[in-house]
């Protein structure tokens, strides 16, 4: 169906739909669509699924898809494209081919549906563009530099639409018509599939590269990639029918760093087309190969061309390596001017009457026949039709008649009249018509149209008719012969004897002479003609020379071809079997295919001459001058034939033998006479000979006009010609023009060595003479000679010698000394003193005194806390400047972690631009670097301007200690003030605390017992709810939790296996609830609230002191109860509006449920105006309490926000006082003092909390009075309800009591805790009693959960008695009445 709509569309000439893609919301796959760099495929953005989307397509993701397409001139392209999140002015791309058919730029605009906070922009893409190439490759893509989580894109809703040609046509462009396109016909189409599993090379060939085919993203192409460039050409010949014009569409792919290159297509030889690509390394339109943009490049040539066939080749002038730039092709097609067939409406390239329906034929038949229902490829009437539709007939024309049947036409054929449908009739021709068609004469074989030509057996043709043969001779009674034939020339003819053929005479019938050129066959009595005699006679078809150009074509005068031949034709060969080929009209072996048939005489599959094989001939060598059979028998000159029929030369044979490797011949072995070896010779140390002519000599000889000869001065010895070569022209150094020298006047000189002794003053050692200083002799190598080594004389070693300091000198005597020295010229010598005011290389400084505690001390040293500056050519200057100091010091210990501050009293600076931390040695003194870990931590890193550099050092230690640990800080750099004056120190030390080391077992077990109390913790929390479901209040179990929790702020260190177990109390919390309703985004964004940072035990929870934070979830408790409240309001009145009737509508079980319902929310109503927000307040006092003494403790009056946040917690704490003091002054009388304690008990229970609270947040910093103050307040509640038993409940009073008494417990023994109690109550015993308090706390848990438990199992014993005793009654009453009125009676009554 769909196939019938795309043929209706292009018959209408209207664009159609080709092809899409992601049009719905279920598509999981790329739908062939190629990706690259992608995260995921697809994504959905809220009911919208996405190709791409969020945090799937972003930086380098591109989606390619290469189409095949039919006939058209223009496509269209729309789609919905999807910008998401923070786009900074990026673009988005769309390529159609090598044209960039769609770009925009995006920002940070949009609404947000998904991914993050900054929005999405949705945008309808439409591209129309002119396009009529076979195939169409899209490119989507984006310039984005970021993660998919930051920005990304998608599409959805793809769709491709083409405008057709007009039919018949198979190129066009959008202004044609039909009569201008449907003359092109397409020739060759090769190189257009798009899958590359299937792609072949088409008969194309590659030329200097790899004869391969490629895969460029989606792209296959011939060549490509690592496969052809530099130097290769791609290149096919193409036949063509006869035509005047041509037409050429290519795509040249464009591959890597092209740098202004040129590719270019040869038709026939011609430069037809050429174009320049420059690169591009945006990484935009990478496809492969290398980071740089690759271009699919679509052309057409139109051009005159008249040729039988044509050859395209590409190429291009690239000069580098493959893997920098390389090209491929693809998409060929050639179209040519075509001739149009029978009719004009049909199109190029149809052949009317092979039997195919092509393109726009209506019907093809396979033959010329009119009136057979289809004529000239088009639907017509059959035979006597005169009214059809698409070749059936409807209608017969007068004298047919109609069969309904068959759709035909009958003729009548016995009407006595012709119609020019019939060939005879009936009536008229009875002899020989019948049903109105001729039908045979009587006794004829052969005839038509009623004529017959030939007749059976005994019968001959006469006047149309077939006569009886011998029918006179029967009459007569003169028959000789019988031969049943009229046949002549057969020895019997009308029953006549008669000669046979080739007969001269006869007698009866029997030859017995022939005619000439024939011999009788004795035997027989037959004449044969002579075969060979090159006369053709009788039965041949040829004889030998006379009648044929060669003997190949006829054998014993017949026609003959060879074996081979399958096609012969009069002794004409035109075609062979497999295996040979014709030539010339004779089939000979096909040379090559290794097989050796008819005249070869081998087959060694190549072309190679020379190698005993070629076309198929025994072949001889190169040196062979006569071959006979691929034997030699004779050799060129200068070589001769061997016993085994092989040619060689020999050397000394004075012949240079020819294509051979001798350059000469002089009969002999002597070298250097010109020719050595046959081979021509260069002079002597030549030891490159080419020809006779020297390229290169020996090392030590230089080549000069053809001679190798020895250079004096180049440093090398020949060793024949050169005594040494020192490489210069100076005299009596040893060597002179390459011959040894000694000194002048030297008398025994031997190899350059002077063997003569030495004149006065000198000394010989090795042959060598050396001056004698000290002597007291000036020698010539010598400037003076004191005869001592005394520097300050100014001779030292017999060359004149400058005393140190001294700036001008001459002849060993100072003259002017350095600045900061005085010259003693007595002495010859630069003298300094402290004190002098000059300062010199030994001083720091000189203040022309030698006083100490004014900054230069009596030994010219800077001293502490001074800066001094020296003055060129005066004294020096001192300030008093304090020098910074470095100080390490213990800030606190998070159990096993310590954290030691590095800081500086001054700001500081470095001067070198170089990190300060990496110049920090840390250690600790006597421990094994094994058991510790230390770890720096940047607060404020040094900088090259003065800041408050600091530094926490965080130390690990993994093992106990016996003494307490020292920390050693070196500080590798100095450090400067604003005053350049440097540390003090760079080193300090600092004493540790012992370690709180425990074994991982302790933890493990540790970590079991949190794990415990977390479980026990969520079964209190579930039973406390099913409680109170079942109506019984389940305040007391949260104030166990709620008071847990707060153990663990008491500012202490505890133990590490307590702190891993008050782990456990996180749980206590109504965050879940917050998170699932997402109630803190909502209120944040509401408040806009900032971080305030807590202190001491609550900054190491990093607990928020701000209240607007805190209260979040007292507002979202308040928000529940008043829906709960308003829930029970709207029941209650839709119970209250209910008739009667409408309880039992569902059955008395749903009306009772629906009392209790009611009853239910009465009860809740009540309590709810009541005491509903008192009893609200006493739930929640632990947090409204905590969050404002935190709030109040932990901020000032900085803005209005935190002006407000403390004055709320104030109020808090306000409306806590009204509360506590209206229960304690209210006039209430009560029956006697235990009720008044009984009611006087919740509002005891908020004062101690807030006096609880109060001392735990306020007394934070001091850990001694906040114990002893909670273990007070603890003991006196303790004290109260054991006096005073101020609860109705004994199982909550008995619970209360147990509370209260752990944490009195823990409040006691919490001082050993303390960090003064560390000397004496060490780590391991504070882990022992850490053992004991979560001992002690488990157990208030365990022994509240079985509390719980067994309230619940008597509520059930209860509620199962009084189910049983209501079943016993209803029994009794309906004994005594069936029908249940009472229960009715009863609902109706409560309703009311």
């Amino acid at each position: 169906m769909l196939h019938i709509l795309f043929i209706l569309a292009i018959s209408s000439y209207s664009q159609i739909l080709y092809s899409e893609s992601f049009t719905g919301n279920s598509f999981t796959t790329s739908e062939e669509w190629v990706i690259s760099g992608e995260n995921l495929i697809y994504s959905d953005c809220g009911s919208v699924r996405l190709f791409g989307g969020y945090d799937a397509f972003a930086r380098h993701t591109s989606a390619t898809k290469l189409f095949q397409l039919p006939p058209h001139h223009t496509v269209l392209i729309t789609l919905e494209f999807w910008k998401i999140d923070s786009w900074d002015n990026e673009k988005f791309f769309i390529y159609l081919d090598q044209i960039l058919g769609f770009q925009d730029i995006y920002g940070h605009e949009g609404n947000s549906n998904c991914g993050q906070a900054s929005g999405e922009a949705i945008v309808q893409i439409n591209i129309n563009q002119p396009h009529n190439f076979q195939s169409l490759f899209i490119l989507m893509t984006s310039n984005l530099d970021q993660n998919p989580s930051d920005e990304s894109w998608g599409i959805r809703n793809f769709q491709l639409y083409i405008y057709p040609c007009p039919s018949g046509c198979q190129t066009c462009v959008s202004t044609d018509l039909r009569e201008d396109c449907i003359i092109w016909n397409s020739i060759e189409q090769s190189l257009l599939g798009v899958d590359f599993n299937t792609f072949n090379l088409d008969g194309w060939t590659i030329d200097q590269g790899y004869k391969l085919t490629s895969n460029c993203l989606s792209i296959p192409m011939i060549g490509g990639y690592l496969l052809t460039g530099e130097n290769s050409y791609i290149l096919k010949t193409i036949n063509l029918s006869a035509h005047s014009q041509i037409k050429i569409q290519f795509r040249f792919m464009f591959l890597d760093s092209w740098n202004a290159k040129n590719a270019y297509l040869y038709i026939d030889n011609n430069l037809i087309w050429t174009e320049t690509y420059d690169f591009n390394n945006r990484q935009i339109q990478d496809l492969c190969g290398w980071i740089f943009d690759d271009k699919p490049f679509n052309d057409q040539i139109t051009m005159a061309h008249t040729g039988s066939s044509i050859t395209l080749k590409f190429t291009t002038n690239l000069n580098q390596g493959l893997q920098n730039e390389s090209f491929g092709i693809r998409d060929i097609q050639i179209f040519i001017a075509c001739l149009f067939g029978s009719s004009f409406n049909q199109a190029c390239g149809t052949i009317c009457g092979n039997g195919v329906i092509e393109q726009y034929e209506e019907c093809d038949d396979g033959n010329i026949y009119s009136f057979d229902g289809c004529f000239n490829c088009q639907y017509s009437c059959v035979e006597g039709c005169s009214n059809c539709i698409n070749g059936i007939c409807f209608e017969c024309s007068i004298g047919w008649s109609f069969d309904t049947n068959f759709n035909t036409c009958t003729p009548i054929v016995d009407d006595e009249r012709y119609s020019i449908w019939e060939e005879c009739d009936d009536l008229l021709n009875f002899e020989i018509c019948q049903n109105g068609k001729f039908i045979a004469p009587s006794n004829c074989i052969s005839y038509q149209f009623g004529i017959c030509f030939k007749c059976q057996v005994n019968y001959e043709l006469i006047n149309n008719k077939c006569e009886a043969i011998c029918q006179n001779q029967a009459i007569v009674n003169d028959i000789e012969c019988v031969d049943n034939n009229l046949y002549a020339l057969d020895r019997c003819h009308q029953c006549a004897y008669d000669l046979n053929e080739g007969c001269k005479f006869q007698q009866n019938g029997i030859c017995i002479q022939c005619l000439n050129g024939w011999k009788l066959d004795m035997a027989t009595h037959i004449c044969t003609p002579i075969c060979g005699d090159h006369i053709l006679e009788g039965p041949e078809e040829c004889d030998i020379i006379i009648n044929t150009k060669n003997q190949f074509g006829c054998k014993q005068c017949y026609f003959h071809c060879q074996y081979e031949c399958t096609d012969c034709q009069f002794g004409i060969c035109h075609d062979c079997i497999s295996g040979w080929i014709l030539k010339n009209q004779q089939c000979e072996s096909i040379c090559g295919d290794n097989q050796i048939q008819f005249i070869d005489e081998c087959d060694d599959m190549n072309t190679i001459r020379f190698d005993g094989c070629h076309n198929c001939r025994n072949d001889c060598q190169k040196e062979c001058s006569y071959c006979f059979k691929g034997v030699c028998l004779n050799c060129i000159y200068g070589w001769y034939l061997t016993a085994y029929f092989t040619c060689e030369f020999e050397c000394g044979d004075s012949q240079i033998a020819l294509i051979s490797q001798e350059e000469c011949d002089d009969s002999n072995n002597m070298q250097l006479d010109g020719c050595f070896g046959c081979k021509l010779e260069c002079c002597r140390y030549c030891t490159e000979c080419i020809y006779g002519i020297c390229q290169d000599c020996q090392y030590t000889f230089t080549l000069i006009e053809q001679n190798c000869v020895p250079v004096c001065g180049d440093g090398l010895v020949s060793v024949e010609f050169e005594q040494c070569d020192d490489m210069n022209r100076i005299p009596y150094d040893g060597c002179y023009n390459c011959n040894y020298q000694c000194r002048q006047f030297c008398k025994l000189c031997i190899q350059g060595v002077c063997y003569d002794q030495c004149e006065l003053g000198y000394y010989q050692v090795d042959n060598v003479c050396y001056p004698i200083c000290g002597d007291g002799i000036i020698v010539e190598e010598e400037e003076c000679d004191d005869q001592n080594d005394d520097k300050s004389d100014g001779c030292f070693n017999c060359f004149f010698f400058c005393p140190n300091h001294c700036d001008i000198c001459a002849q060993g005597k100072c003259k002017v000394c350095e600045q900061g020295y005085e010259l003693n010229k007595s002495q010859n010598e630069c003298q300094t003193f402290c004190g002098n005011g000059l300062v010199s290389i030994e001083e720091e400084c000189d203040d022309m005194n030698q006083k100490d505690g004014d900054g230069c001390s009596s030994q010219c040293t800077i001293e502490p806390n001074y800066i001094c500056k020296n003055y060129l050519y005066s004294f020096t200057q001192c300030i008093y400047v304090r020098y910074p100091k470095f100080k390490a010091s213990l800030i606190r210990q998070d159990y096993s972690i310590q954290y030691v501050s590095l800081h500086f009293d001054q700001q500081v600076k470095i001067i070198e631009n170089k990190n300060f931390s990496d110049q920090i040695q840390l250690n600790l003194i006597g421990v094994d670097l094994e058991l510790y870990n230390i770890t720096l931590m940047i607060v404020q890193e040094a900088q090259q301007y003065c800041t408050f550099v600091e530094y926490t050092v965080a130390i690990q230690i993994n093992s106990t200690l016996l003494s307490k640990p020292i920390l050693e800080v070196i500080l590798k750099e100095q450090l400067y003030n604003e005053n350049e004056a440097p540390l003090i120190n760079q080193i300090d030390r600092v004493q540790l605390n012992l370690p709180k080391y425990v074994v991982d077992k302790k933890k493990q077990s540790a970590q079991v017992l949190k794990n415990v109390g977390t479980n026990i913790m969520k079964s209190i929390g579930g039973m406390g709810i099913l409680l109170l479901l079942l109506g019984h209040s389940f305040r007391g179990i949260i104030e166990i939790l709620q008071q847990q929790s707060y153990l663990r702020f008491i500012n202490v260190v505890f133990p590490i296996n307590l702190f891993i177990y008050f782990e456990s109390s996180n749980i206590i919390t109504v965050q879940p609830l917050l998170d699932f309703f997402h109630f803190n985004s909502v209120v944040l964004n509401l408040m806009n609230t900032e971080f305030v940072e807590s202190k001491e035990k609550f900054y190491f929870y990093e607990i928020d002191a701000s209240i607007l934070f805190n209260i979040q979830a007292q507002i979202f408790l308040s928000l529940g109860v008043i829906f709960i409240y308003v829930g029970c309001i709207i029941l209650i009145q839709k119970f209250i509006s209910m008739q009667d009737l409408h309880y039992f509508y569902c059955g008395i079980t749903v009306a009772q449920f629906f009392v209790k319902i009611q009853n239910a929310c009465f009860m809740i109503k009540r309590q709810c105006e009541k005491v509903g927000l008192i009893q609200f307040f006493i739930t929640n006092c632990w947090d409204l309490l905590f969050m404002s003494f935190l709030q109040i403790s932990s901020q000032s009056f900085t803005s209005i926000k935190s002006a407000a946040s403390i004055i709320l917690g104030y109020l808090i704490l306000y409306a806590c006082a009204i509360v506590i003091s209206n229960y304690f002054f209210k006039d209430t009388k009560y029956t006697s003092l235990s009720r008044y304690n009984i009611k006087k008990m919740d509002i005891l229970l908020i004062f101690k909390k807030f006096l609880f609270v109060g001392v735990l947040v306020l007394f934070q910093r001091n850990q001694q009075i906040q114990s002893i103050l909670l273990a007070f307040v603890s003991n006196c509640s303790l004290i109260y309800l054991i006096l005073f038993k101020s609860r109705e409940n004994k199982v909550d009073y008995f619970n209360q009591i147990i509370m209260e008494a752990s944490v009195f417990v823990f409040c006691s023994t919490v001082a050993l805790y303390w960090d003064l109690m560390q000397k004496s109550f060490d780590y391991n015993n504070q882990i022992l009693l850490g053992w004991f308090h979560i001992s002690m706390l488990l157990l208030v848990l365990v022994i509240n959960l079985g509390l719980q438990l067994y309230i619940i199992l008597m509520k059930l014993k209860r509620s199962l008695i009084k189910k049983m005793q209501k079943l016993q009654h209803q029994d009794s009453v309906q004994q005594k009445d069936p029908i249940p009125q009472y229960q009715i009676k009863q609902i109706v009554e409560f309703k009311k």
